[in-house]
This record gives C-alpha cells, sequence and structure tokens, in this order.
C-alpha cells in the first residue's frame, strides 16, 4: 500500500507569544503543495524502515519521526509495530515544509488502514500532537488556520486555486533554534481573516498584508534566504514571497502556471546549487 505526504506550507505564520509549557502560540493559514514524500507499507514479521529519495541522505534515520509514528500507533491499539516501511524523500529536510510531520501523519494515516484499526480522527489528532505541533493539521492535508500550539485546526475557509514554485538555497535551520531565537520584537497579533475571497488576486493582496513571524530570526541564521526571496520577486507576474515555516524554503506565488515555470527555470540556471521546484497549492477544500 502506498501514501502520500504532501508539503506543508505556511501561508503566513503570527507567532502571537511564548506559553507556560515552554511552546508557542501561533497562528497560521497552511495549504499544502503537490510536492510530495512517499510511503509504501508491506507485510513484515519486525519493524523495518526503508529511506530513499533526492533527500534520503539528510533525513534522520535513528528516531525517525515515521518509526516514533508507528511505535505510538501500535502501543496505542495494543499490537505489534510489525511493517516494512519504505519512505522517498522528495521533500527538503529541516526547509520549513513540515517534511517530518507530513510523513509522521502519513505513517499514521497509512498504518490505520493497513493494519485495519479503525481508529477515529480525533484520536488520530491527539497521537499525532505527540509527534509534533504540526501533525494534526498534516492529517487531513487541506487548507485550514491553524491556531494554540497547533491543537485547534479550522478548515472552513474556502480560497482560490494558487500557482508558484518553491526554493530553498540548500541550508536547513532547526525550528527548535529558530523558535528560540525569536525576541519580543518578532511577535505579531492574531490576522484578521475575512471569511471568503472573491479571487487569488483579491486574497494574495490581503495575504501580502501579513508575515511571517519566524523570517527574522531565521535570517539571523542564515541570509541566503532574502536571496531567496529576492530572486523570485524579481520575476514578471511574481504577487508574493515568503519564507514557509523556519525556512529556509521560500515560496512565491504567481499569477499563471506559465510565469512559475518560466521564472523556476531563470532563478536555477542562475543558482545552479538551490533546490527549486514549480508547484501548485491545493487550497480549494
Amino acid at each position: 500500500m502506498k501514501i502520500k505526504a504532501y508539503a506543508k506550507i505556511n501561508l503566513y505564520l503570527h507567532v502571537l507569544g511564548r506559553r507556560s509549557d515552554d511552546y508557542h502560540d501561533l497562528d497560521s493559514l497552511m495549504t499544502f503543495s503537490d510536492i510530495a514524500d512517499e510511503l509504501t507499507f508491506s507485510e513484515s514479521d519486525a519493524f523495518s524502515l526503508e529511506i530513499d529519495g533526492p533527500f534520503a541522505d539528510a533525513t534522520p534515520k535513528k528516531d525517525n519521526l515515521v518509526e516514533r509514528a508507528a511505535l505510538l500507533l501500535a502501543d496505542h491499539a495494543n499490537r505489534a509495530h510489525h511493517v516494512a516501511i519504505k519512505l522517498t524523500k522528495n521533500i527538503s529536510v529541516m526547509g520549513g515544509l513540515g517534511g517530518g510531520s507530513t510523513d509522521a501523519a502519513a505513517a499514521l494515516n497509512g498504518l490505520n488502514k493497513f493494519w485495519k484499526l479503525n481508529i477515529k480522527p480525533e484520536a488520530l489528532n491527539e497521537i499525532g500532537l505527540q509527534l509534533g505541533s504540526d501533525v494534526p493539521v498534516c492529517l487531513r492535508q487541506q487548507t485550514a488556520r491553524v491556531t494554540g500550539r497547533g491543537e485547534h485546526i479550522d478548515y472552513k475557509f474556502a480560497l482560490p486555486e494558487l500557482t508558484g514554485i518553491l526554493i530553498n538555497p540548500g541550508i536547513e535551520i532547526s525550528t527548535r533554534a529558530a523558535f528560540a531565537a525569536l525576541e519580543m520584537s518578532d511577535f505579531s497579533e492574531k490576522a484578521n481573516m475575512p471569511d471568503h475571497f472573491k479571487d487569488a488576486n483579491e486574497f494574495i493582496g490581503w495575504l501580502f498584508t501579513q508575515r511571517n513571524d519566524l523570517t527574522h530570526p531565521a535570517l539571523r541564521f542564515n541570509p541566503d534566504i532574502q536571496a531567496c526571496i529576492d530572486a523570485a520577486k524579481k520575476h514578471t507576474g511574481c504577487k508574493l514571497t515568503r519564507m514557509s515555516g523556519s525556512g529556509a524554503t521560500c515560496f512565491a506565488l504567481f499569477t499563471t502556471a506559465d510565469a512559475a515555470r518560466q521564472a523556476a527555470l531563470l532563478i536555477k540556471a542562475e543558482n545552479p546549487t538551490w533546490w527549486v521546484q514549480t508547484s501548485s497549492f491545493k487550497a480549494v477544500n
């Protein structure tokens, strides 16, 4: 059995403040790219995890979130976690795209079906939150507004289809380190988001007024993130550029798929060591 694990994009990310449990209260609108990792599940008399794909070498083999997800789910169901999983890594690692979280979510969803456990979505959410704040929203892989530390998820927002590119300058940034580097001046307020937008231009215009509060901490680690933003911004048809999550991957939204493809080709030609991919974003629920 195979299942896709789509890359998560933070269209905006506001950090509202630090909580008493050392997490942060967030407000983020998340959608999903058509770029995905793939998990394959096979019968086995033990647990095994094989990793291949373009980002296999950068993916942790020990304490991998896929293995942790399998262990937690098996413990919840009071059964052995025997299964052979092959993980094909196509999503940049530690790049702000939720690669580990979306893989963990896909493992929970996939194994729930593969093992025929019939665990309810609410219980899967609780298990997912033990693995990471982004895991619950990655379970459904639908556009959603996420608040709290990730436990409050609202799927009511109907957004226009979006197209663009993803750019990573070939660096990794620790989410934990980015949050630890936040200063009081980096925090912002909860977004005042309308329930409906008439078209993509209106939505992107509103999105332009928001921000990603982890950008400044990430830039303190590596200023190449700004180079990615600047590289996309100069191309015809680019309406918005912003870092996703804790970085270093940035996204750029374009008016047309052709404009995005042309920009991606030129950016890659000018920066051959960067990871540059065209993408559509599954913004319609």
